[in-house]
């Protein structure tokens, strides 16, 4: 799959799509070039991690093979298993986006509701320096910092957990490195309660905006908050009782799966 060479057509249709976005600018930009398939960031699963992201490309040739690279990383040994673990189609359309790359000085993730406990009195903030990539791959340990939200959500300052950010991920001319960060950096939190709270307010709009709990990717720089994407919680709905009891009575999703009543 990653072989394919793109039609004329195709490589036509991207180039005059891209034109229309950033214009002739396109040619010296960085470029993120990722996945958005059917059945991805849903409501019950987030499928995080399945298809391939591709950050700081440039030049249209390498935007190009990114994109092929992306429709052919839905069928890797990985994302197949999981799609059949849990009834999704093997060959689902893709649609890759194309976006401008933000040099992100901090970037972390929002999580609107508490993701562990499903409280929907805490906003939950996690942050590290540079590209949010080493957030949400869990490659650094990153700040914490968790706010109480009121029924009228109005928020206030719970608790700051310092992270040890031993490395940040920052562009760079062929794309992308992964560096140590400074200890007089990583000694520091990497947001200030204003920003602390601007996130949490902007986060509380976007959940109202889509009508449910939302997990919200962003970036920082010079200043200005950017919002990244945001996709459904999918960990706030734990199974009942009930459910434990009679998860037997339907059928089992794959031949993977095997059925036990063991009690060892």
């Amino acid at each position: 799959m990653k072989q394919t060479v793109l039609s004329t057509e195709i490589k036509q249709s991207i180039l005059k799509e891209m034109e229309n976005a950033f214009g002739v600018h396109y040619k010296s930009m960085k470029l993120a070039v990722r996945s958005s398939a059917i059945g991805e960031d849903g409501e019950e699963l987030s499928s995080a991690g399945q298809n391939e992201t591709y950050l700081g490309i440039s030049g249209f040739q390498n935007i190009c093979e990114a994109v092929v690279n992306c429709w052919a990383s839905q069928f890797t040994y990985i994302a197949a298993v999981y799609k059949r673990q849990y009834g999704q189609l093997l060959n689902p359309g893709m649609a890759v986006v194309i976006q401008e790359m933000i040099p992100a000085e901090v970037a972390g993730v929002i999580f609107t509701h508490d993701p562990t406990t499903g409280n929907p009195g805490h906003i939950i903030i996690t942050a590290n320096y540079g590209l949010g990539e080493t957030v949400v791959s869990a490659s650094a340990e990153p700040d914490t910092f968790i706010m109480n939200r009121s029924f009228d959500g109005k928020l206030s300052g719970k608790e700051k957990i310092l992270g040890s950010k031993s490395v940040q991920i920052v562009q760079n001319k062929n794309g992308t490195e992964t560096i140590s960060v400074k200890s007089e950096k990583s000694d520091k939190l990497c947001l200030s309660d204003e920003q602390c709270l601007e996130l949490g307010l902007m986060g509380i709009l976007v959940e109202l905006s889509f009508g449910s709990a939302r997990d919200i990717e962003w970036c920082i720089t010079h200043g200005q908050i950017y919002f990244l994407q945001a996709r459904p919680i999918t960990s706030l709905d734990p199974s009942s009782d009930f459910e434990i009891m009679h998860e037997f009575d339907s059928p089992i999703k794959t031949e993977l799966e095997h059925c036990t009543k063991a009690n060892t």
